[in-house]
């Protein structure tokens, strides 16, 4: 078994794999004054509820938290025996990155690449709902071509609330209609709908600069309700950073 982790900036989804797909699935709020402790009894714990606790080969993650980085490879020692893989820019993914900078690029952004060019094999535009937005080109080859860098639905939400004084703080959620009657169902309108248009945007922008006719793909926290909402999103695919990761171990192993 395998154990696949993304740690991002709010949340740790944690994918308990075998050979061939994903078996369990966790997710846990992002915690950076966690140990490696903390970390392994958790793990411990989750997976024990899943029939007890199978064997681990290996753990691989991607992560965009360095700190978290460090607390994960060192409860990979102690907890599971084992070396934590860590996508990063420069190991051999098997696509090649387009961009000015490749070092620069998240190692949940290659995972994507990765994960949706292997299991799709044509042409992509990857929308990863998460505390930030991406939405990356896969060109028809599987280069990772580059993208685009937004916030994410509650960063919407959080720049009203603190760049103005009287303007409170809201939980977004899919308003009854766009024309808001009070100043919060305006913000929550404001919010949720400018961000459905600025991802459906930048979607036709990407397209328009892409080669041939790209599929278009969401995941991550709320990729399942951009899905819904958009006109542009054909698939929503949960597991697809965790599945990249899966499959950079493995060739990397091979």
């Amino acid at each position: 078994m395998l154990i696949a982790l993304n740690i991002g900036n709010t949340r740790i989804q944690i994918g308990l794999f075998d050979d061939r797909k994903i078996q369990a699935y966790w997710s846990i709020s992002t915690d950076t004054k966690k140990t490696p402790d903390d970390l392994g009894i958790i793990f411990k714990d989750l997976i024990s509820s899943n029939k007890g606790i199978p064997s681990i080969d290996g753990i691989a993650a991607c992560s965009v938290i360095p700190s978290l980085t460090d607390t994960a490879r060192s409860m990979g020692k102690k907890y599971f025996g084992t070396d934590v893989f860590f996508v990063r820019p420069g190991i051999n993914t098997r696509i090649a990155i387009k961009c000015r900078r490749p070092e620069e690029v998240g190692a949940d952004r290659i995972a994507d690449a990765v994960g949706g060019y292997r299991k799709y094999r044509r042409s992509l535009i990857i929308v990863d709902c998460g505390t930030a937005t991406t939405v990356d080109y896969i060109s028809p080859r599987g280069d990772f071509m580059g993208g685009a860098i937004a916030p994410g639905l509650f960063g919407f939400a959080d720049t009203l609330y603190y760049q103005t004084v009287r303007l409170p703080r809201i939980e977004p959620s899919k308003p009854e209609r766009a024309i808001g009657s009070d100043t919060l169902g305006a913000m929550n309108s404001g919010v949720y709908y400018g961000y459905i248009a600025m991802i459906e945007g930048l979607i036709s922008r990407i397209r328009g600069e892409a080669k041939g006719r790209p599929l278009v793909i969401s995941t991550g926290g709320h990729g399942r309700i951009l899905s819904k909402e958009s006109r542009s999103i054909a698939v929503y695919d949960e597991f697809l950073t965790l599945e990249g990761v899966k499959i950079i171990y493995d060739e990397w192993r091979s």
